[in-house]
């Protein structure tokens, strides 16, 4: 399975690589805490207005409630979904958040 961050090579919380110059942003660490499973733990515990709006991680697991991994990972069905799903994508305050309304006008009626 595809690694989320590679492992870090420094401490972290140095802000001088090994040659003691300025690190060049590429900073990256494990974490075995952080899976897809508890972002959306997460995000459903903080949004309780998924009626309304969804992070992109109960998107995803939406998704895949209704399709199952293997259709929605077949080819071009991903690049497909970031087009359609992209436009209706906003940023308020700490994350991302699609309308409920897009969501389903993009999937509803696939499910």
């Amino acid at each position: 399975m595809p690694r989320l961050f590679s492992p870090a090579t420094s401490s972290i919380p140095a802000a001088t690589n090994n040659n003691g110059d300025e690190p060049d942003g590429n900073i990256s660490w494990e974490s075995s805490a952080l899976t897809l499973r508890n972002l959306h733990g997460l995000a459903s515990s903080l949004r309780k207005d998924d009626e309304v709006e969804l992070a992109p991680v109960q998107a995803w697991f939406e998704l895949v409630r209704r399709f199952g991994v293997g259709e929605v990972m077949r080819e071009g069905v991903l690049e497909r979904l970031k087009r359609e799903l992209g436009g209706g994508v906003r940023c308020p305050h700490f994350g991302a958040a699609l309308g409920r309304g897009v969501f389903e006008g993009v999937v509803g009626g696939r499910g």
